[in-house]
């Protein structure tokens, strides 16, 4: 017999108290009660008035006895008394219940996570009725689901609303977080019981290790598995040609033979190529494909036809942007000179239109270039407005504005003007470029971006010169970055995401953008971009020049497989009760006191059963002698 939620010491702190305040309330009777007398006149007379001198006694024991049992059944049933033999208390138990990926894997009777599921109730059952469990689900995030209760119908329907996830098992943070909650929040720690097939993460068997193995129960299950599942599919647009798709298909083999895994590419639903790959025993294999999109986009679908225990990771399936090239309209008298310079890029869509045909308005996301001349009404788009030719004036570009985007790489002083005309940097104007004379080229960025030149990029030979095609190479990439930044899709699994960046990039220089998953928070640490997201979906991660966009739709399946070690009990126990009896008393005690309580109030309260009786003894022993009833003339007196 014991208290699970105070000790003896603490119920007499508590009950002491409360019984002695009881008590003292019966013995302070104040209480009025009613007599029926004869009148006054026939009190005889004293000379000196008596002195009543009333000794305190407990007028109705039998009521005070009652109360004490009742409050005392309730302090018992608050405490929850419970029966059993020493050192026989109730225990509070962790069950891991394993959600990772692969619990759903077939094992020939359903899924493993069935099987799962099956194994935590029989543990379930086998628990004493008085132990406490707290159920926890398990992954690559560990999340509790219920606290330390002994409601089983609870924790059955905990059970069975579980599903299978997408992230490998992180069973190592599952035993430390289990292990935490019992020495927060149990007094007496019984069990940490792992149900799961084992399979876990690469490093997680050596942190297992080193883990205290006291309490652990450990109910495994599952055959050897045999699954080859895509771990890889990754796309690059071509440096060479934006048009072509450099694509990577890598493979893993988590059983323990060699497997040939023919592997099938497909785009916007044709199939593309299809090769066979020899994959070793819990190894990996990789092959290249080379993918030509015509700019346009599509799904790009990798597809391993073979037939294994764990179809889910055998298909893998990124969606490819399509190529918009920018649309760079050109108004010039001389459409022959800005030829060569505009059409030597895919990326540029040039459209040569004269002078007289210009208009404000025109396609939006376009790039509109004015060759010397002023017109009435700014185009509504980003622009590159070319001064009319200035006087003959040699002069050298001096200083390049190296903190601004479209001088990146420009440093030379060699190059040399012919006609210049020095511009006046208007308000939000930056100078990016000046002579010993002043500002030859400024930029603003407003509404629409523009760049103002003082001079012709392409006149007396100016075209030859290194500076000119990579100022507007940076021009067009300052008006367009998504358009020339370095471009890879992969489809990778939640959980941990990594992406290395360039050497000096800043943390402001990370743009991560996750439409189902509003919340995420990216870390930079040594070129390393690091960040964590536990559900299917599309996450962006843009730098400078570069752009990795991860489909989060591959399964992450345990490389590792963990057994239990010397020291750890397995299996399923004997059901409860061939062992401790462990009877819980709490209801029954509440009960029987608040039928106390209800009994006192009904047998010796104001409104009691017995106070008619009560009152008609009062009257008979305060009565005077009988009288006539001519003389007497009874009157209420109260005392």
């Amino acid at each position: 017999m014991g208290l699970i939620n105070l000790t003896l010491v603490e119920f007499l702190a508590i009950f002491g108290p409360t019984a002695a305040a009881v008590v003292a309330l019966y013995l302070y009777d104040r209480t009025r009660r009613r007599h029926l007398v004869s009148t006054l006149r026939f009190f005889p007379k004293q000379a000196q008035a008596p002195v009543f001198s009333r000794r305190k006694k407990i007028q109705q024991p039998w009521s005070l006895l009652l109360q004490l049992v009742s409050i005392a059944l309730l302090l018992l049933a608050i405490a929850e008394l419970e029966l059993g033999g020493p050192g026989q208390t109730s225990q509070d138990h962790v069950l891991i219940l394993d959600t990772s990926a692969w619990m759903g894997a077939a094992d020939g009777r359903g899924t493993l996570f069935q099987t799962a599921q099956q194994r935590a109730l029989d543990y379930l059952r086998a628990v004493p009725s008085g132990d406490r469990v707290l159920l926890v689900r398990a992954d690559a995030l560990v999340t509790p689901v219920t606290t330390f209760t002994s409601d089983h119908r609870q924790l059955t329907e905990a059970i069975q609303n579980s599903r299978a996830g997408f992230t490998a098992l992180n069973l190592s943070a599952a035993v430390e977080f289990a292990r935490n909650a019992q020495k927060l929040s149990s007094t007496h720690p019984g069990e940490i019981v792992i149900v799961s097939a084992g399979r876990v993460g690469a490093d997680d068997p050596e942190r297992l290790g080193a883990l205290d193995r006291s309490n652990l129960r450990a109910i495994l299950f599952g055959p050897e598995p045999n699954d080859c599942g895509i771990r890889r599919l990754s796309a690059r647009r071509s440096a060479t040609d934006p048009n072509e798709w450099e694509v990577e298909v890598g493979v893993r083999n988590y059983g323990a033979s060699s497997q040939r895994v023919p592997v099938r590419l497909s785009f916007g639903g044709k199939s593309s190529e299809a090769r066979t790959l020899t994959v070793p025993a819990r190894g990996t294999a990789e092959t290249p494909f080379r993918l030509r999109a015509a700019g346009q986009p599509g799904t790009l679908e990798a597809v391993l036809e073979i037939r294994d225990d764990y179809r889910a990771d055998n298909r893998a399936a990124v969606e490819l942007p399509g190529l918009a090239a920018l649309k760079v309209q050109v108004f010039t008298a001389r459409p022959t000179v800005w030829r060569p310079l505009l059409t030597a890029s895919p990326y540029l869509q040039p459209e040569f239109l004269a002078p007289g045909q210009y208009t404000a308005s025109g396609p939006a996301g376009r790039l509109v270039i004015l060759d010397g001349f002023q017109p009435a009404a700014p185009p509504d788009a980003d622009s590159v407005l070319i001064a009319p030719p200035g006087p003959p004036r040699k002069t050298h570009v001096q200083r390049w504005n190296e903190q601004h985007p479209i001088t990146a790489g420009l440093h030379n002083k060699d190059v040399q003007v012919s006609r210049v005309t020095i511009l006046q940097p208007a308000a939000g104007e930056t100078v990016v470029a000046e002579s010993d004379n002043g500002p030859v080229i400024t930029a603003s960025q407003g509404a629409h971006k523009q760049v103002r030149l003082g001079f012709h990029p392409l006149d007396e030979g100016m075209e030859n010169h290194l500076a000119i095609p990579l100022l507007f190479a940076n021009i067009a990439q300052w008006v367009s970055p998504e358009l020339f930044r370095s471009s890879e899709i992969r489809a990778a699994s939640p959980g941990l995401i990594e992406m290395e960046t360039q050497p000096g990039t800043k943390a402001d220089q990370v743009q991560v953008s996750a439409p189902q998953n509003r919340d995420l928070v990216a870390t930079l640490n040594e070129n390393r971009v690091r960040l964590f997201s536990n559900r299917p979906g599309t996450v962006r991660v843009a730098v400078p020049q570069h752009e990795v966009v991860f489909s989060l739709s591959l399964p992450e399946v345990g490389e590792a497989h963990w057994t239990a070690p010397e020291g750890v009990k397995r299996g399923v126990p004997r059901v409860a009760g061939g062992g401790p009896l462990h009877t819980a008393l709490w209801p029954w005690l509440a009960l029987l006191g608040a039928l106390g309580l209800l009994a006192d109030w009904m047998l010796y309260g104001r409104f009691s059963l017995f106070a008619p009786a009560a009152a008609a003894s009062d009257v008979h022993s305060s009565a005077a002698p009988p009288v006539t009833p001519q003389t007497v003339e009874p009157q209420e007196v109260r005392s």
